[in-house]
């Protein structure tokens, strides 16, 4: 990328054209159930914090985000917790073509990141609500104008 074009949004929107999305891997599922659900609904609050994208990269065309995730169910009327899911996400991508890794680029693109991660932390929460053999309320959809 030429030190002329560096920074400029046209450049930034040739990164994200040629950004592939490789893998989304799990590295950690933690569950602490302090309650015990069976044959009860869970009727409390989810509480979390929208996870924030931690990035490396590997080399000229290559780079991965390591995404942390803690949700926590409290009781309804209490501050007890019910719950605490603990999980850790890895999303290797790679760039198409001749373009290089620029890490001010990498920088601004992990709000995408979480945007590709977030369907399959719901669909984590989902799976682990139905081994815990309760109904949790689902996450909401993450929404941005970025």
């Amino acid at each position: 990328m030429s030190e002329k074009n560096h920074g400029s949004e046209s450049a930034y929107q040739d990164f994200i054209e040629a950004v592939k999305l490789n893998d989304i891997i799990t590295r950690k599922i933690k569950l602490e159930s302090y309650i015990d659900f069976t044959d009860q609904d869970y009727s409390g609050k989810l509480n979390f914090n929208l996870p924030e994208a931690d990035y490396k990269i590997y080399d000229k065309q290559s780079f991965k985000y390591i995404i942390e995730v803690d949700i926590e169910g409290e009781l309804d009327n209490s501050e007890d917790r019910a719950f605490v899911i603990e999980m850790i996400f890895e999303i290797d991508y790679t760039l198409d073509g001749e373009l290089e890794v620029d890490e001010e680029y990498v920088s601004k693109f992990s709000k995408n990141a979480i945007f590709n991660t977030w369907p399959y932390i719901r669909e984590t929460i989902d799976n682990l609500s139905y081994r815990m053999g309760v109904s949790l309320p689902r996450l909401p959809l993450l929404k941005s104008n970025f």
